[in-house]
């Protein structure tokens, strides 16, 4: 009996011990403090700038009107492909036509009245010559001569005005045959119909556009940059490029031209900015780019391979320095770190930490080094 006592005991103890270290244990755990950490990784960064971009054509052009009418066809829509020399319409030709007939009735007219001057200038030179002959013989007094010589320059006179007059219809008649081959709206170009700014029956002022067409093989991302970031930029540089377009497709790019000055420019908060036009060119998936579409576009200013690195929102400013909280072992240390390029996400890391060691993100203000921690 004694020495059943004394087991049970001894198993009481035992079993005390165990309550007891697990409830250390987990009053241990309860007073860790629960982090989101990262390990420091190995790999290739990017320095990007990320801006919003534009779809331009390179070769566009519009078609304006080139006389005052109605327009009577207009066979093409916007997205329309078209063929260098189309036909896209024409405009009326009843109000040309009437002008036409009306301008050959009087250079009609005007040469009929300007040979009957010259005939008349032609007999009363041949009387001018013949009374001559006659005064010289002393048949007819000066005087007479005078008078029939006076009627001649007056009759000259009036053949040359007349023939004025009929040059004069001559070229009104020429300029309304000329604006009869106005009035088919064609263009040398080819592409696509970017714009189509009127339609069957209005009624246009020579020199309004009609149509905008582009050539979607000549497609290019214009981006305007902030002066600041285009003194990192250079020509040649890589370029992705991305947003609704293309669904979940990414395509790359590159810059092939940096305007040479910058531009003023208001910002949404209404800032006052200095920006540089960049073209970026692109090769593929051409077809899915329409002009005016907007994109998003990460220009690759720098690039390091094989290089460690974190998340920026682990690196935070303590005492003016870059400063990185270190998961060692379930503790927490302070680490000093030296930060090479960066983008929106990531930092490289060129000395403080060592691949795999745990970084705590977003850490909170009242984390302390030496606290005990547990990571998610």
């Amino acid at each position: 009996m004694s020495w059943m006592l004394k087991h049970k005991k001894v198993v009481y103890i035992l079993l005390g011990i165990v309550v007891m270290a697990i409830i250390a244990l987990i009053s241990n755990y309860a007073r860790q403090q629960t982090v989101d950490a990262f390990p420091v990784r190995k790999g290739e960064i990017q320095k990007i700038i990320e801006v919003r971009g534009i779809v331009e054509l390179g070769n566009k052009e519009t078609v304006y009107s080139q006389l005052t009418g109605t327009i009577e066809e207009l066979k093409v829509e916007e997205g329309d492909k078209v063929h260098p020399g189309f036909i896209a319409g024409s405009f009326s030709s009843q109000d040309l036509k009437l002008a036409q007939d009306k301008a050959l009735a009087q250079l009609k007219h005007a040469q009929a009245v300007e040979a009957a001057a010259w005939e008349e200038y032609t007999y009363k030179k041949e009387l001018y010559e013949k009374n001559k002959v006659l005064y010289e013989s002393g048949a007819i007094p000066k005087q007479d001569l005078k008078e029939l010589e006076t009627q001649l320059n007056i009759t000259e006179l009036k053949a040359r005005g007349d023939k004025a007059a009929r040059e004069q219809a001559e070229v009104a008649l020429q300029e309304i045959t000329n604006n009869m081959e106005k009035l088919i709206i064609s263009s040398d170009s080819g592409g696509v119909i970017l714009t189509k700014y009127v339609e069957e029956g209005a009624v246009v002022q020579a020199g309004a556009p009609l149509l905008e067409i582009g050539d979607n093989t000549t497609v290019y991302i214009r981006v305007d940059v902030l002066s600041d970031d285009v003194t990192e930029m250079e020509l040649g540089q890589e370029a992705i490029i991305s947003g609704d377009v293309l669904g979940l497709s990414t395509i790359k790019g590159k810059i092939y031209y940096i305007a040479p000055k910058a531009e003023k420019s208001i910002s949404s908060l209404g800032v006052e900015q200095q920006r540089v036009e960049v073209r970026i060119k692109i090769q593929d998936m051409l077809e899915k780019f329409k002009a005016g579409y907007g994109v998003d576009v990460d220009i690759v200013i720098g690039e390091k391979k094989d290089t460690l690195y974190i998340p920026e929102k682990a690196i935070f400013k303590l005492n003016g320095t870059d400063t990185v909280f270190v998961i060692e072992g379930e503790r927490i240390e302070l680490r000093t770190v030296q930060k090479g390029i960066e983008n929106t996400d990531y930092t490289e890391v060129l000395a403080g930490v060592a691949e795999g060691e745990q970084v705590v993100l977003d850490p909170p203000e009242d984390l302390k080094p030496g606290m005990r921690v547990r990571s998610e």
